[in-house]
């Protein structure tokens, strides 16, 4: 997770942050640095389990109780996990559906497409987003322009989650990132593609030239549509009259030595 993140332009090559990444089931913590992870953790409180825990009717808004309970079991697991959140310059970065409906809800009100709007999520937007959604009916939510209906019932749960772990880590913002975990497992193949002595480059748009078999299906896959992964025997590559040496097939400018992704070895095998 945390070396999909890295790869995300828009952290400007940041070598350190600490990281959120909230699913239904637990919310992970990590703390990277230069390609290593300092610390890391995973707690049980991801939102349909808090949900099932102490929510009794998703349909209702959310009552006094069972935000007094999310609130104190969120504290409580943080606290007893011994993960340090530490100020500094680096961000600290979200990943995960919380993160994106959030971002997605906020650009709307703006009447803006969720890529136009920025990637540092306040707390105070936050918690007024979840004042909002939290006094609502189950029915109500799901009519809100860039909430899907399926996650209406736990977003609130989602939010104040967020919210309490924010507080306890003393952050006043998030640092909202779409580059997750299929990156990561890209980066991944991709640095034991260099290091077993293939060369490769990385742009958008369709495939051109050749592709080993067995290696491009499965990035290509974990990177999506959009982009396109070319591979190529450096040795073939040597000499050929129609490629230049050190130059990937498709990729022109994109060298042996020039990875697209910046994919540092691991001390720690990466989350």
């Amino acid at each position: 997770i945390a070396l999909g993140a890295a790869q995300d332009p828009s952290l400007g090559g940041r070598e350190r942050f600490q990281m959120v990444d909230l699913g239904g089931g637990s919310l992970e913590l990590i703390d990277f640095s230069d390609g290593c992870l300092k610390q890391t953790t995973s707690l049980k409180l991801g939102a349909v389990r808090l949900m099932e825990l102490y929510v009794e009717d998703a349909r209702k808004p959310l009552g006094d109780s069972a935000k007094n309970l999310i609130k104190r079991t969120v504290r409580k697991q943080i606290e007893e996990s011994g993960f340090r959140f530490e100020k500094g310059a680096f961000p600290l970065v979200g990943s995960g559906g919380a993160f994106t409906y959030t971002r997605s809800m906020l650009a709307r009100q703006k009447g803006l497409a969720m890529e136009d709007y920025p990637n540092r999520l306040t707390v105070v937007d936050m918690e007024n987003l979840f004042h909002k959604l939290s006094a609502m009916t189950l029915e109500e939510r799901c009519s809100i322009p860039g909430l899907p209906a399926s996650r209406a019932d736990i977003f609130p749960i989602a939010l104040l989650t967020l919210l309490t772990l924010a507080q306890s880590a003393k952050r006043n913002d998030f640092f909202h990132t779409l580059y997750n975990l299929r990156f990561g497992l890209v980066c991944c193949i991709l640095n034991s593609i260099t290091q077993a002595g293939t060369i490769f480059g990385l742009q958008q748009g369709g495939a051109k030239g050749a592709v080993p078999k067995g290696t491009a299906p499965c990035a290509l896959t974990l990177l999506g549509h959009k982009s396109a992964l070319f591979l190529r025997n450096e040795a073939a590559l040597r000499g050929s009259p129609r490629w230049p040496a050190g130059e990937s097939p498709g990729a022109p400018g994109i060298t042996s030595r020039q990875p697209a992704l910046r994919c540092p070895s691991m001390a720690l095998s990466p989350v």
